[in-house]
């Protein structure tokens, strides 16, 4: 399983961003299926302590 976030997509395949920057092609005939997910790919807690400038 993959989790990341669509940055380009066509008939034959889908491009991931992954945490870290890293891209991966995904050919479209190797999914099983494709989702979108309600949580944030942002580490749990990232943003905790940070205020507003």
């Amino acid at each position: 399983m993959l989790s990341g976030r669509v940055v380009n997509a066509s008939e034959q395949q889908l491009s991931l961003i992954l945490v870290g920057n890293h891209v991966v092609q995904v050919p479209r005939h190797e999914l099983e299926r494709a989702e979108d997910m309600p949580e944030s790919l942002l580490y749990a807690g990232l943003l905790t302590g940070l205020t507003e400038p």
